[in-house]
C-alpha cells in the first residue's frame, strides 16, 4: 500500500469549471488514498468540492511518487494542462507516469 504514499497528483475534470477553463488540480498527498476520500466528500480542495456541487465528474490522471511538497511547487510550475493526458499537446514530451519527480528535476530517486 505504500504505492500510495507521499505522492503529487493531477485530477482531471471532465469540463472546465463555472466557465473559468480551470479543468485540472494538482495536488500533494502523504496518503494518496485518504486524500481523495477527502475530495470525494467536498472536504479536500475548493475546486473539488465545486466540481462535486456542480456534478461534474473527475478522476486522477497522473501520479508522481516520492513526491514532496516541492515536487508540487516544481510541477505546478510546468503547468497542470501540460502534464494531462487528456488535454497536453505535447504528451511526446511528457515523462512516462513511472518516472519519479526527483528523476525529472534530475535528482536521483530511491523511490520506484
Amino acid at each position: 500500500m505504500d504505492d500510495y504514499r507521499n505522492v503529487c497528483y493531477l485530477i482531471h475534470f471532465e469540463k472546465p469549471l463555472d466557465g473559468s477553463g480551470v479543468q485540472h488540480y494538482l495536488g500533494f498527498a502523504p496518503d494518496l488514498r485518504q486524500r481523495i476520500e477527502k475530495h470525494r466528500k467536498s472536504k479536500g480542495a475548493r475546486l473539488t468540492a465545486r466540481a462535486n456541487h456542480l456534478g461534474i465528474d473527475w478522476r486522477v490522471v497522473r501520479v508522481w511518487r516520492g513526491a514532496d511538497w516541492k515536487s508540487e511547487k516544481y510541477l505546478k510550475g510546468l503547468g497542470a494542462s501540460n502534464l494531462c493526458p487528456h488535454c497536453s499537446r505535447y504528451m511526446r514530451n511528457l515523462p512516462p507516469a513511472h518516472v519519479s519527480v526527483e528523476e525529472m528535476q534530475g535528482r536521483p530517486s530511491s523511490v520506484r
